[in-house]
């Protein structure tokens, strides 16, 4: 019988019979450890399994066949190949639940994790050459460690601040500045062509600054822009778990952010609502910190309005909401 475990945020396996018996006489498989084997409908601490762990089903022994989820972990493609003949059931309730309970749980730790990208993304913001190189591309390798750090503290319990930089590792780094850079060139494409079509309209004309627009103009810059920034939008959300995946199961740039389009899109309304409401959540703070630093004199651009800092506290609920749905639409059910 063979099992696979977690370790550093990593799934191992397979692992023989005998081979595992010693790493949990070595103590290398504590209680908390992610383990799972056939016969399991899911990954389970094996301190809950403990002393039943060894019986297993006869037919297993035998079958010489791992579980899809277990082949994933050492083949990313057979991974895509076997989640895109899935459907999945999508409940914000409790990946809402799940996210509150994670925080609940480990709140301080991945406050710390945020704090720790935050402090590395203003310190390359110092520098208008570090700024722009850090913001087309470094920004989402960090985004990548971010994730890795809450998902392997999600699974396993433990601290993770070392996955922060997990994103710079060979296979992932290329992968990660890969998607920043499409994401990016999205954008920027969208912002040409609202320009041009304010331009070609007469909206806009060369030398005229906000001040100078009426309130007519304004607000048909605000619909045309509005308009053509849906297919903007469209992506990004449907490029949402491509990131996970990338640090997840080590996957190519290009696989990962098809298959977290064809998941996205297998229910695109409630995965938008779910985001949407995610960052409207973890942006509430703003709603009471702006005006209160209005009224303490505070420039909202200044480097040192220290109520900038309050998105920091419920930052950490986003990267939990997203990751919860994440792991409800790419956990394969198990083989009957």
């Amino acid at each position: 019988m063979n099992w696979y475990y977690v370790k550093a945020g990593e799934r191992v396996g397979p692992v023989p019979g005998p081979e595992w018996e010693r790493l949990v006489g070595e103590n290398e498989i504590g209680p908390q450890t992610l383990v799972w084997r056939d016969g399991l409908e899911r990954w389970t601490p094996y301190g809950e399994l403990a002393p039943a762990a060894s019986a297993a089903p006869d037919a297993s022994a035998d079958s010489g066949e791992p579980e899809p989820a277990a082949v994933s972990a050492a083949d990313p493609l057979s991974f895509a190949s076997q989640i895109r003949e899935c459907d999945y059931r999508l409940s914000l309730r409790a990946c809402l639940g799940n996210a509150l309970g994670f925080l609940s749980r480990s709140y301080l730790p991945l406050l710390g994790i945020t704090l720790l990208v935050l402090a590395i993304l203003h310190f390359f913001s110092l520098h208008p050459v570090t700024d722009f190189l850090f913001a087309a591309a470094l920004s989402e390798v960090f985004l990548g460690g971010l994730y890795a750090a809450f998902l392997h503290t999600m699974r396993t319990g433990d601290n993770a601040f070392g996955l922060v930089f997990s994103g710079f590792s060979a296979e992932r780094f290329f992968r990660l500045i890969g998607k920043s850079l499409w994401e990016r060139g999205v954008i920027l494409l969208n912002a040409i062509v609202v320009v041009l079509i304010l331009a070609l309209s007469g909206i806009i004309t060369p030398g005229m600054t906000p001040d100078d627009l009426s309130t007519e103009q304004t607000l048909m810059l605000f619909f045309v822009g509005g308009i053509v920034m849906i297919p903007c939008f469209y992506f990004i959300i449907c490029w949402t778990f491509a990131t996970p995946l990338i640090m997840d199961y080590r996957m190519p740039l290009g696989e990962a952010m098809k298959l977290s389009r064809e998941k996205v899109l297998q229910h695109p309304w409630r995965i938008s609502f779910g985001i949407a409401l995610s960052i409207l959540i973890a942006l509430s703070p703003l709603f009471i910190a702006v005006p209160l630093s209005q009224f303490l004199g505070f420039a909202n651009d200044s480097a040192q309005n220290p109520f900038h800092l309050v998105i920091a506290l419920t930052l950490p609920f986003f990267f939990a909401f997203v990751l919860a749905m994440y792991e409800a639409i790419f956990t394969l059910p198990a083989r009957s």
